[in-house]
This record gives C-alpha cells, structure tokens and sequence, in this order.
C-alpha cells in the first residue's frame, strides 16, 4: 500500500515550520500551567504547558484560503489519538493515529487500516503532529526570547502576540493567552502556514473508524 496522502503531507511540511526540527516532546502530565493571560513570552515555556494538554481541536491554513493552498484540522485526546484531515481543494485526505494503529481515508475512500510494519503512522502526520508542534516551539525557544508585540484576539479571546525571527528566514509568530498559543504563524519566503486552536483540554471521543 503506498504511503496515504503524500503529495499533501509534503506540501504541508514544505510550507509549515520551515528549518524546525520535528523531534519528539515530553507527553501529558498533571502539572499545573501558568494561567494568567499573556504571561510567558518564553517559547520553551509554551512548549512545556502545550505537551501537558489533555487535547486540543486546531485548523491549519496555509495562506490565504483558496483553490490548491492547504486547509486541514487536527484533533489531539492524549496520551496518543490524533484525527487530521487536510486537503487542498482537489485532494484531500483523513489519518487517524490511535496508538500505535494506522487510519487512512483517502478521497473518495472508505476507511483503510495501515499495517504498522508498512508505516509509522504519527510519522505521516508531519508538523501537523503535537510533538511536533510542541518540539518546533522549542526549537523557537533555542533562538531566542521572544518580542512582545501588540495586543489582538483569535476565536474571541484576547491574546498578547510574540515574534521571533528564525535563522533560516522564517518569521514565527504566537497569540499567547494563559501560557497557551492560540495562533501559531509561520511565514517564509515559500509562502505562510496558520495553526488556529481551539477547545483546550475539551472531552474528546476519538474512536477507531473500523
């Protein structure tokens, strides 16, 4: 079976955290996160109180909507079920990680189980994956302390936005409110990708598709 939804991981992963390293972050644990708004300005921090999350719903953009730019969610229910679809218009596509099980439906498909012998499915997430998301965070962190800029609000909670310009180009922005990013952008040369979240340590019900 070829690897599902390739061409639109990689479109994905060519526009989205461009020179971070996607490694692996520390998973969920019950210790508390600063919770006054706007209250860190340090990336590593940030890094810390997202990995603690029981889950999170977020929609990944890539520039401006419209015909072939990617457009996708992600659900996360810890310790290890992530939901994503993505697509861009004329492709799309849904994989589900529970465990170590592997979900794909591709477009126009009924679910299909991946052998794990065949592909890591966390793996095909790419940076849509929250140890990904959480590791990029922390490789902004190695930069350096982020600049305070002005005040704004995404889903209509205010959040302080914080910069950070990366050696590789990329401009890395955040909307930080009780220690949590609720708006991730990345821009480069390349184009932008956007990560708008949503429904913070929310019951989830992720189940296996089949």
């Amino acid at each position: 079976m070829h690897r599902p939804g390739g061409l639109v991981w990689l479109a994905l992963a060519a526009g989205f955290l461009l020179a971070l390293l996607a490694g692996g972050c520390s998973g969920s644990d019950d210790k508390p996160r600063a919770a006054a708004p706007g209250a860190t300005a340090d990336a590593a921090t940030l890094a810390e109180n997202f990995s603690r999350l029981k889950s999170f719903r977020a929609v990944i953009g890539q520039g401006e909507s419209g015909p072939g730019l990617l457009q996708g969610t992600v659900e996360y229910e810890a310790p290890d079920k992530v939901h994503v679809t993505a697509g861009t218009g004329s492709v799309s596509q849904e994989v589900l990680c529970i465990g170590d099980r592997f979900y794909a439906r591709p477009q126009g498909s009924g679910w299909q189980t991946v052998p794990s012998s065949t592909a890591s499915c966390r793996a095909n997430l790419g940076p849509a994956d929250p140890d990904a998301i959480a590791a990029s965070l922390k490789a902004v962190a190695g930069v350096g302390p982020l600049k305070k800029g002005a005040e704004d609000s995404v889903g209509g909670k205010k959040c302080t936005v914080y910069t950070q310009t990366l050696p590789s180009g990329v401009e890395f922005g955040t909307c930080v409110a009780g220690g949590l990013p609720l708006r991730i952008v990345n821009k480069a040369a390349q184009g932008s990708v956007t990560l708008t979240f949503s429904d913070f340590d929310k019951p989830l019900d992720i189940k296996p598709p089949i």
